[in-house]
């Protein structure tokens, strides 16, 4: 299930985050909690990286990789799971023609023993406890007319080998340029910067309702081609694009048929299929830059509602 708290178009400049007080309260019941699911989930993520090595059993691998989970390898990019920093949605507001977000610190591990351990965790602890990170999702139409998103690869902790934006999170350091945290992903996950992106507008919040937690789509215009963008495709994070042609007809096709997409690739789809549809004058027509226009409520498609996340 897929929420739409947010609907309009924002441009750089348009959008910011600022930092707030947190809303976010762990009693001490929840901390132990949170730290038990985190050392349990490095714990098999270790595991599951010696057992690949060495041929073992993952079952055999656990007390090797145990030492290893307490010796600070999970606070580490590259090392199995990363208690990365990431920005807390507080609240958000339009004013005028900006979206203002305001956010506070919170991290991967907190994430990772809330909002992904489903509603049941939150429910147990209350809504407070959840650390709600914003995430950030790109939808990419090429310049020859493709629309692209990336199926994700084993290696990942959420939704793996399903069909996914190309996402990450706002971090600490993306404050106050939201911008900053897409233009990162898409340098990070596809090699892209500089004059290979055309254009950038953000289209919306959306909420994967099994986990809560808010998502910004964006929706990116390169100037790239299909074939020179998938050459630089992050192979660890990816397994491969997943490209459709970017014409109304077809991305109602390919959403008959997507039950390997993630909740938030489907309302990002919608979201893109909405806007530039409204952008162009032209129910068939998806490709092409967004024009600017101050945020506003979503078109017809079933994709109204706009709610506080607080």
């Amino acid at each position: 299930m897929i929420r739409v708290n947010l609907a309009g178009l924002w441009t750089p400049g348009r959008l910011w985050a600022e930092w707030a007080p947190s809303g976010q309260r762990i009693i001490a019941a929840a901390a132990e909690e949170i730290d038990r699911v985190w050392a349990e989930a490095v714990a098999t993520a270790a595991a599951k990286a010696a057992g690949q090595a060495s041929g073992q059993a993952p079952a055999d691998a656990v007390a090797k990789a145990a030492a290893k989970t307490a010796a600070g390898a999970s606070t580490h990019p590259g090392r199995m799971l990363f208690d990365g920093a990431m920005c807390r949605l507080e609240s958000f507001r339009v004013d005028g023609d900006t979206l203002r977000l305001s956010v506070s610190p919170t991290s991967y591990k907190s994430f990772l023993a809330t909002n992904l351990a489903g509603p049941g965790r939150v429910e147990r602890f209350g809504p407070a406890v959840a650390a709600n990170p914003v995430g950030v999702s790109a939808l990419l139409t090429t310049a020859d007319g493709w629309l692209l998103l990336g199926r994700r690869s084993a290696a990942v902790a959420h939704h793996p080998h399903r069909v996914h934006p190309f996402a990450g999170t706002l971090e600490p350091g993306d404050v106050p340029d939201v911008f900053g945290a897409v233009r990162r992903e898409l340098r990070e996950e596809l090699g892209l910067d500089g004059a290979a992106i055309g254009s950038l507008a953000c289209l919306g919040m959306v909420r994967d309702g099994a986990i809560d937690q808010p998502e910004l789509i964006f929706a990116v215009d390169s100037t790239l081609g299909r074939a020179e963008i998938e050459r630089g495709l992050d192979g660890a994070e990816h397994d491969g694009l997943v490209a459709i042609p970017a014409m109304r007809e077809g991305i109602e096709r390919a959403l008959a048929d997507a039950g390997d997409w993630t909740p938030v690739a489907r309302g990002a789809v919608g979201l893109v299929v909405i806007h530039k549809s409204a952008a162009t004058g032209d129910s068939s027509l998806v490709a092409g830059p967004p024009r600017s226009r101050p945020g506003g409520p979503p078109g017809e498609d079933g994709f109204g509602g706009c709610e506080n996340p607080r």
